[in-house]
């Protein structure tokens, strides 16, 4: 008699772990809205074979990531007001990514909006100067249109006849400005526009020195305030998990 309560014990305490092992394993669930929007486009052909270069001078595409989940976040390097935002917390997102050990399946990407002036000598300066280790891109007039268009991103370059923020490359004053949108967008590993959030990032944390001091007077404000409907690191690693089908949990920065 024990012995059979013993077997129907251990029968009721492996079916029990069966199932939170089935639990634990179910893939991630769909964000809230409130995070940001579930699409499923796929990509045009302009933006697959638009050619995009890295801050080390490697040359691919989107369409060559196919296989992996993108995560990609517009910016420009000369912008001392929204986008030092974006890049903090980018960071949070890779070392969550790293954490998570999916690095090599998802790449994450700050793509710059200002072809012109965002060389590669300029991603690999802003790189080395922030702490980056994810990937800053560039592509050519061409690409860059392509891109906008197809992720809906604004980037209208505004004159500035009296400008408070100095390049830190030429050490001259920055002459324009670009108008452009916030947020992110990611597509999935066969190459499909997933998600997508506009939001201009709320960021929270230590900025590297050198991001801080480039902050304009509307970028301080911002850090003091930032927008509380904005994108944070954790809502963006719920929508990558889901898209991904892999939980990538919100790490701490080392």
């Amino acid at each position: 008699m024990r012995r059979l309560l013993r077997s129907v014990l251990v029968a009721g305490v492996l079916g029990t772990a069966g199932t939170v092992m089935a639990a634990c394993s179910s893939p991630p669930p769909q964000p809230p809205a409130k995070v940001g929007a579930a699409v499923e486009r796929p990509l045009s052909s302009s933006v697959r074979s638009a050619v995009l270069v890295d801050q080390a001078g490697r040359r691919f595409t989107l369409g060559s990531l196919e296989g992996k989940t993108v995560f990609i976040s517009p910016f420009l390097t000369l912008c001392a007001d929204v986008c030092p935002f974006t890049t903090g917390n980018l960071a949070q997102v890779q070392a969550s990514v790293d954490a998570a050990k999916q690095a090599g399946s998802t790449e994450v990407i700050e793509f710059t909006v200002d072809p012109r002036r965002d060389s590669v000598a300029r991603l690999a300066a802003y790189a080395k100067a922030n702490g980056v280790t994810w990937t800053l891109a560039r592509s050519d007039v061409a690409g860059t249109a392509a891109m906008i268009r197809y992720f809906g991103y604004t980037a209208i370059p505004k004159p500035l006849k009296h400008s408070d923020v100095i390049d830190p490359l030429t050490g001259q004053p920055v002459t324009y400005d670009v108008i452009h949108s916030d947020g992110y967008a990611i597509v999935d590993a066969k190459g499909s526009l997933r998600f997508i959030n506009n939001a201009a990032p709320h960021f929270h944390g230590l900025l590297p020195a050198k991001l801080r001091a480039f902050l304009s007077k509307e970028g301080l404000d911002t850090l003091r305030k930032p927008d509380p409907q904005g994108w944070r690191p954790a809502g963006a690693l719920e929508a990558l998990s889901w898209v991904a089908g892999v939980e990538i949990p919100l790490a701490p920065l080392r």
